[in-house]
């Protein structure tokens, strides 16, 4: 039941069903179903095995200096406002990791995610194959714009391929192909050039971790090519402009974005406060540009994550939010070491870390020039990491207590000795060997 009602709330966040159905909104249901999800998870299970991990840590540590920064804000609902909107992914982040402690639950709700996005390129196909750069998509509030669409479809497009290339089942597999192209198509669709970005990002990490390289070139080569079959012109030419970006308007006005939000942060140390960039700039560091000429002249978007970091919580918050994607990145890649470790017993997840980098690649790209700091994908991430990482080091757990052979001789010990050595502090000895790189925290 409380996996149902989880993907009920990621239901409402997604589809927008907030905008269908106005009670929603009113009655707060996705917040409450948050508190209330995690709440009693926390009664029914261990709430501190989470902060463990240092990517969890972290991230809470994020959420609490944005609520700090009410204290200094320029504007101090703005910043309330997206301390608010921390508070409640990070409480949906709680409740994932308490949720996907099996294969089936994570795989399944890896099925849901990629299906909500199919759906909601489905519903916005008019406007992909309009040709248009329409700026409303019909979607959740993080997805509305045509850039922030795409961004949230690169997040997704990596668990539709872990579908397509570890499910055993043919039925799922085809789907899971199916859906990869799809969502490729909505990426070029949105004719976001950040999105795009992102896009080959990710799939050149996919590509050079592949085991198959040579089968995963193809088969992403068919479903890119397939997308940009249907693509309209309008979106070959604004690929064109990203070498003529001294030329675009758009792109003048991200540089411009981001000279004001450096010379914030040397400004304000500590920054302008959460959510308050647009503010800060309208007021203080718009220049002397006639807003006749320039209608963007008093208030603009930021359109990076990190400039966004950085002019709202200074240098200090940009490089704790740096350590958080490299925290999970490390997480990641500990997953596919552990796996060589555990040996024939790393049975579930076969190659997670790969995607689960696949899609931050995706998310870190895209994010040096799309804004969203508040939006909920790095939490998503982070849950899936984590849920992951722990049902991998349970595999090592059981490795070492029945003894199976967790990988090929070493001289770090005899059968079940190096699976043993992985775990430490809370969960065992401290770790031996070429264990040591794959659980140290």
């Amino acid at each position: 039941m409380a996996f149902g009602l989880f993907i009920v709330l990621f239901a409402i966040e997604y589809l927008g069903l907030g905008y269908d159905f106005p009670i929603l909104r009113a009655l707060k249901v996705s917040l409450v179903l948050s508190f209330g999800l995690a709440g009693w998870l926390a009664l029914k299970g261990e709430p501190g095995r989470m902060f463990r991990y240092r990517q969890a840590r972290l991230i809470l540590t994020f959420v609490l200096l944005t609520g700090a920064s009410m204290t200094w804000a320029l504007v101090g609902t703005h910043a309330l406002r997206s301390f608010q909107n921390q508070v409640g992914y990070f409480v949906m982040c709680f409740a994932g990791f308490m949720l996907l402690t099996t294969e089936a639950r994570f795989r399944r709700f890896l099925h849901v995610l990629v299906a909500f996005h199919v759906l909601l390129v489905l519903i916005n196909m008019d406007i992909l194959l309009s040709g248009a750069r329409v700026g409303v998509f019909k979607a959740g509030f993080f997805l509305g714009d045509g850039n922030d669409f795409g961004w949230s479809l690169n997040v997704a497009l990596p668990f539709a391929l872990f579908g397509a290339f570890t499910d055993s089942r043919f039925v799922v597999r085809v789907l899971s192909f199916a859906s990869a192209g799809l969502l490729a198509f909505g990426i070029v669709g949105t004719q976001s050039r950040g999105a795009t970005i992102a896009l080959a990002a990710s799939g050149l990490w996919f590509i050079l971790n592949s085991k198959r390289k040579a089968l995963s070139l193809a088969l992403l080569t068919v479903a890119l090519a397939t997308a940009l079959l249907f693509a309209p012109a309008k979106y070959f030419e604004r690929m064109d402009t990203v070498a003529s970006f001294q030329e675009d308007n758009s792109a003048q006005g991200r540089l411009r974005a981001w000279r004001a939000a450096t010379q914030m942060a040397f400004d304000y140390p500590l920054g302008v406060g959460a959510g308050n960039f647009n503010s800060a700039y309208g007021r203080f560091y718009r220049g002397n540009i006639d807003p006749k000429v320039w209608g963007a002249a008093r208030w603009i978007s930021v359109h990076s994550i990190y400039f966004a970091v950085l002019a709202e919580y200074g240098f200090l918050g940009l490089f704790l939010w740096l350590f958080i994607l490299w925290s999970i990145f490390r997480d990641n890649l500990r997953l596919e070491r552990l796996a060589s470790i555990a040996g024939s017993g790393a049975i579930h997840l076969p190659g997670v870390g790969v995607f689960l980098n696949m899609g931050l690649i995706g998310y870190a790209a895209g994010g040096a020039f799309l804004g969203g700091v508040d939006y909920p994908h790095l939490v998503i991430l982070s849950f899936l990491s984590l849920g992951a990482l722990s049902m991998r080091e349970a595999e090592v757990r059981q490795a070492a207590a029945t003894g199976t052979d967790p990988g090929p001789p070493s001289t770090d010990g005899p059968p079940g000795r190096r699976a043993a050595a992985v775990v430490h502090g809370k969960l065992g000895p401290r770790p031996v060997g070429r264990a040591r790189g794959a659980l140290g925290r």
